[in-house]
């Protein structure tokens, strides 16, 4: 069988159980850390500075994106927010496939609503848009999509992230 054959199955499978799971699917915890080089050490280990796939910025506003590109096609990144009010820093968001990221649907301070990511490499595109919620102070997703020639479906985000463990 050859891979755009494989890659149809796939596409067609993932389609066969499109649903919208939202909220659901993937709930990043929210956890809270005294500052960046904690969560770093936290997640990536004492030596991630010698490492250079690891790297930090700005993304938007106060939030910190912090991007593994160990994988070079899908890197994960994480969307840290600090918290004035307990001099923390937190977890809002964990994107484990995120090859692209757009900030839309700004609120004051330059703070974005909603963030997308795209994967990519082999095989169908996925598109995830996370939505911000107020409540739970996090980012969960929203609504996914996966791209195969040039045909978008809506799938489910369950079934998106399922293959990270998410």
């Amino acid at each position: 069988m050859n891979g755009r054959v494989l890659d149809s199955i796939i596409w067609v499978a993932a389609a066969a159980s499109a649903t919208f799971s939202g909220s659901m699917a993937h709930t990043t915890e929210r956890k809270c850390y005294a500052n960046l080089d904690q969560f770093m050490i936290a997640k990536f280990g004492e030596d991630y500075k010698m490492d250079e796939n690891i790297s930090h910025k700005v993304a938007s506003g106060a939030l910190l994106m912090v991007t593994d590109k160990t994988a070079e096609t899908n890197p994960s990144r994480y969307f840290l927010l600090p918290e004035v009010e307990n001099n923390k820093i937190c977890l809002v968001l964990d994107a484990p496939i995120a090859l692209e990221v757009k900030f839309e649907q700004y609120q004051s301070g330059n703070f974005p609503k909603t963030i997308k990511t795209k994967s990519g490499g082999q095989g169908p595109d996925i598109d995830i848009s996370y939505a911000w919620r107020k409540q739970s102070k996090k980012y969960l997703p929203a609504k996914c999509s996966s791209t195969h020639n040039d045909k978008t479906m809506a799938i489910s985000c369950k079934s998106a992230l399922a293959p990270f463990g998410k």
